[in-house]
């Protein structure tokens, strides 16, 4: 027997009046409501993921994270005063009655909260399922704002509102806990939404309490900045796991070195031979390192004694046989970055198209500069899966990528945060077609592409670059001696 039909909806309003055009501002590089998409893409209850949204710049930016958005909200729906009732309602007789059929529950996900992840959307649907609750809403428990310590004044007096403040509590310990709506997740039973006509606050409304690292409500400019430095300090969650990177080198034949017949291999040939020179006593570190094509290249081009680490078993044991194969004695290690122990930082540590798989990359770089001796020299470097490439790539393999690292501002930020100087900081490699990854089926995206492949045999268009088409942004970066 199926499961339940679950319908996920996002409202994201384009009059926002606290934080204008907040839903679609970049936080931490990305949209706001892209935060939102993306968790909600990876919850494997939610059937059907849709933006109801009055602004079609709002539209163009959920689409292209892989939302659908198949109406635009009507203008009066859409106003200051519109309950978010309304909007769910008017979001749900839409979808029922263009598939013919009714769904079983509702969840509404809220972007004013970035740092809800899959597992509480999955816990909620849960509980929901479960229980048979009318709702299950998501919520936080307070602490300064707890009622023992909210008061009135009266007659120019300080006076308990309604719970009395032992004296000398700490917060932690004010009782009983207290608990409010924190602005993420309501989902309710389809009747509770169109027959009760309630979206929370009915009879059997059950919670789900977030934990405080993942709560935060933006309804403000303080709100938005406490939510930027959150989401910088939050541990990096993998967009990808083992199970992708087997997948994904499981057509590799070794031995596998760069190919300079490749333009985008070329270019980053060419950037090497510029900033580094053969020196046997130095060594070079790669994380996710597989297959091992450029820890070989560097052992074989400039003498470095290579080291990497990896956590697919597919692709340590394609780095392992391909850096035998050519010669290059290494130590690999089957861990992920934090993990490593180094027994001594690395003259060169090589960050290829690493960082764009963790939705917070900030801990990942600077881990990379900690494994970087003084006066040594780290490559960054990202694919370009924005503007054009982002335009020809499925929505699900751009999920696989944080986006916002994919700017040179990103870069040049990381720089002065790390002291680090930048050698190189460019696009290199042209289009390249093989980037995007699987096509998408539009008749229009096809041709494109097919167009762009015979553009991009021609004579030295491997070496025109643009940030609208290029393939790849690297930075070259050198730390204080």
């Amino acid at each position: 027997m199926k499961g339940p039909r679950i319908l996920g909806v996002i409202l994201a309003r384009g009059g926002s009046k606290s934080v204008p055009r907040k839903n679609i501002r970049p936080l931490a590089g990305l949209p706001l409501i892209a935060y939102t998409i993306r968790e909600a893409l990876k919850c494997r209850r939610i059937t059907r993921l849709v933006v109801s949204t009055e602004d079609p710049e709002i539209a163009d930016v959920a689409k292209k994270f892989g939302a659908q958005v198949p109406f635009l909200r009507p203008a009066e729906l859409a106003t200051d005063k519109t309950p978010s009732k309304d909007c769910l309602q008017h979001a749900v007789r839409f979808v029922e009655a263009e598939e013919g059929r009714a769904y079983d529950f509702i969840v509404e996900l809220m972007c004013t909260n970035p740092l809800k992840t899959v597992e509480d959307i999955d816990a909620v649907v849960d509980k929901l399922v479960a229980t048979g609750a009318e709702s299950v809403i998501g919520m936080a428990r307070l602490y300064d704002q707890h009622p023992a310590r909210v008061k009135r004044i009266v007659d120019d007096r300080i006076v308990d509102f309604c719970v009395p403040e032992p004296d000398g509590a700490m917060r932690q310990d004010l009782q009983p806990p207290a608990y409010i709506r924190n602005g993420s997740i309501y989902a309710m039973r389809r009747d509770a939404l169109m027959v009760m006509d309630r979206r929370y606050g009915t009879k059997d409304s059950r919670p789900y309490v977030f934990p405080d690292d993942r709560t935060v409500n933006i309804d403000s400019e303080a709100d938005w900045h406490a939510a930027e430095a959150m989401m910088k300090k939050r541990e990096p969650r993998p967009l990808t796991g083992a199970d992708f990177w087997d997948d994904f080198w499981k057509k590799t034949t070794l031995p596998v070195l760069p190919d300079p017949a490749k333009s985008y291999e070329r270019c980053y040939l060419d950037l090497f031979e510029r900033h580094f020179r053969p020196d046997p006593g130095r060594t070079v570190f790669e994380a996710g390192c597989a297959p091992g094509m450029w820890l070989a290249h560097f052992h074989r081009r400039f003498g470095y004694a290579p080291y990497g680490c990896d956590i697919s078993p597919r692709g340590l044991a394609l780095t392992e046989e391909n850096l035998k194969l050519c010669g290059a004695p290494a130590k690999i290690a089957a861990c992920d970055l934090f993990s490593f122990k180094a027994d001594k930082p690395f003259d060169v540590v090589l960050s290829i198209n690493f960082i764009e798989h963790f939705d917070n990359p900030w801990p990942v770089l600077d881990r990379q500069v900690e494994l970087l001796a003084p006066g040594g020299t780290l490559v960054l470097s990202v694919p370009n899966l924005t503007r054009l490439n982002a335009w020809l790539t499925r929505p699900a393999f751009l999920a696989a990528h944080n986006q916002a690292v994919m700017n040179k501002a990103f870069f040049e930020d990381f720089a002065a945060r790390s002291d680090l100087r930048a050698l190189f900081l460019g696009y290199i490699g042209g289009f390249e077609p093989d980037l995007v990854g699987p096509e998408r089926s539009a008749l229009l995206r096809r041709g494109v592409l097919k167009t762009l492949r015979i553009l991009r045999g021609l004579p030295g268009a491997g070496r025109v670059n643009a940030p609208f088409f290029s393939a790849f942004l690297v930075g070259v970066f050198r730390k204080p001696s």
